[in-house]
């Protein structure tokens, strides 16, 4: 049994060809930048987060809470902008 090729109209797609498309997707979504919205995933997240940091003594208290590694709670304040 023969496979059957389909021709190609696009080039091949890469690895990062997907990633690129979901963050053009993102970025030219009209209702602007989707964290900013009160009802987004990430919103609530960055809410948890900031009152867990509130409420902790330290860092590492507040990863241990949060259940995530020092280092991703490191990461998301400075991607948040949090000090």
């Amino acid at each position: 049994m023969k496979r059957a090729i389909w021709p190609s109209v696009r080039k091949r797609m890469g690895r990062g060809t997907l990633a690129r498309k979901r963050r053009s997707a993102i970025v030219s979504s009209p209702s602007g930048d989707i964290s900013d919205r009160p009802d987004s995933l990430e919103h609530m997240e960055r809410a948890h987060v900031q009152r867990i940091l509130a409420e902790s003594a330290s860092l590492t208290v507040a990863a241990a809470r949060l259940g995530i590694d020092l280092t991703t709670l490191w990461r998301k304040r400075k991607r948040w902008g949090l000090a």
